[in-house]
């Protein structure tokens, strides 16, 4: 499949995927005589998939390290895990400080606390 294919697909711009793929983020793009980078269903899966990884807060940076963790290396999973569970983590954080904030917004909406000015 072509890239403007995958770009649709995926609702991705085609200058983001080309720069994905220089980074080494999409690993299976194979490459047709004329040089043009061929795209299957798996890269579909695969890029929708990390878009969401990338919108969680993971940089491109950690995601290449992710990526090319060797399947190899017998303690591959562990360090994609360790990778992931470390970002699950600053995401919990995250949620319980804006799960926090959420409850200040509901309890002034309930019941607003107005200040008034000494001597104003």
């Amino acid at each position: 499949m072509r890239i403007s294919r995958i770009a649709k697909l995926t609702d991705t711009p085609i200058s983001t995927i080309r720069y994905y793929d220089d980074l080494g983020l999409l690993c299976s793009v194979q490459r047709n005589q004329q040089r043009q980078r061929e795209f299957s269903e798996e890269d579909v899966v695969w890029l929708k998939r990390l878009k969401k990884l990338h919108a969680s807060g993971l940089t491109l940076r950690t995601l290449a390290r992710y990526v090319c963790i060797s399947d190899q290396d017998k303690s591959a999973r562990i360090k994609r895990q360790k990778l992931l569970l470390q970002q699950k983590d600053r995401i919990s954080a995250d949620i319980e400080k804006l799960t926090d904030a959420l409850n200040v917004i509901d309890a002034e909406i309930e019941a607003p606390t107005f200040f008034t000015k000494i001597g104003g």
